[in-house]
């Protein structure tokens, strides 16, 4: 899956509730969004990598049964 634990990758703590993760998903989204036209290539392609972690993130916890296996996952 991922390194990092998908709620540390767009910013929510396990408890929060969709609305949270939504809306936490879609600005972590459009800050690292803004990266991948305004600097180095290499910062570009970080920032790429990352919307691409965010955009995991948004799916699986946005999904009930998919979020209750991670969370399982988890422990």
């Amino acid at each position: 899956m991922t390194d990092r634990n998908l709620y540390q990758v767009i910013g929510v703590f396990e408890t929060a509730s969709v609305q949270e993760i939504e809306a936490a998903a879609i600005k972590r989204y459009n800050e690292t969004r803004n990266l991948v036209n305004h600097y180095s290539p290499e910062i570009a392609t970080n920032a790429t990598q990352e919307l691409n972690k965010i955009e995991q993130a948004r799916t699986i916890l946005l999904d009930p049964v998919k979020k209750l296996e991670y969370d399982q996952i988890l422990g």
